[in-house]
């Protein structure tokens, strides 16, 4: 009788002593290096303009139509593709981005993260078949941030989504951002003008009650969200809003000359 209890009290005292070190059971340790980001798409504009493969980061253009990858401080994704009077004559512009992310700290339980996502799609097209679409997916924990744009052909007009969603990941483990974007614009036999363009540019950020935990990424990549570069070249006339805009630079501009004038006399 007094072996057995004096074996439950040892035995009890054991497992009362690793309890402690199995609740803190350190996090698995991330990876020494996430995979390095991951590039594809192409410009392609018939008959007979040419075609290029995109194959990093930086601006891949063939003629007028583009796909420019950023990386960097601000990782996002445009393609733009536009045709102007041609006969039996397309432009088509594809940019993919695939990066990777984990976040470190204490603790094995799920983290909350916030994904501001901004993305857009515009084409202007007048009897030209024409798509456009941005799609970003993030991978998390039994839960994803996704955002999908799309415009069927032969539509004129513009998307826009600008918003943040919630997802979960698991410490340690490797989860990725995937941007792709697509501007296309095909005619047959007719003479049309227009143009597509894509934009999509996310933002990865740790919830604040989470402040034990960093973020790491594929190398040379950060999180934060960026300006879309301008839209080149389109050759179309700008809207309304744009004047007005322009026009109070303008006025701007000449009130301060006036002044400037003035004081030097």
């Amino acid at each position: 009788m007094f072996r057995i209890t004096t074996f439950s009290l040892a035995a009890a005292a054991l497992l009362l002593t690793a309890a402690p070190a199995l609740a803190a059971r350190p996090t698995e340790p991330p990876p020494t290096t996430l995979p390095n980001a991951e590039y594809d798409g192409f410009v392609l504009v018939q008959p007979s303009t040419g075609y290029a493969d995109v194959t990093g980061p930086g601006v891949t253009q063939v003629g007028s139509s583009l796909v420019n990858i950023a990386g960097g401080n601000a990782p996002s994704v445009f393609a733009f593709a536009q045709a102007t009077t041609f006969p039996e004559y397309g432009a088509s512009a594809i940019g993919d981005l695939k990066y990777y992310f984990s976040v470190t700290g204490e603790g094995t339980d799920p983290v909350l993260m916030h994904a501001h996502v901004v993305a857009l799609i515009k084409q202007l097209n007048t009897d030209i078949q024409a798509g456009t679409t941005a799609n970003v997916y993030i991978t998390g924990y039994n839960s994803s941030a996704q955002v999908n744009l799309g415009m069927a052909p032969g539509f004129d007009g513009q998307q826009s989504y600008d918003d943040v969603q919630d997802f979960w990941v698991m410490p340690g483990i490797v989860n990725y951002v995937s941007l792709h974007v697509t501007a296309s614009l095909s005619a047959d036999g007719e003479h049309f003008r227009g143009y597509g363009y894509a934009y999509a540019d996310p933002d990865i950020t740790i919830d604040g009650a989470f402040g034990g935990f960093s973020l790491a990424f594929s190398d040379g990549y950060r999180s934060g969200n960026g300006a879309p570069p301008p839209v080149p070249g389109s050759g179309t006339v700008p809207e309304p809003a744009a004047w007005a805009l322009m026009i109070m630079g303008f006025g701007g501009v000449g009130v301060t000359l006036r002044r400037s004038r003035r004081m030097f006399a």
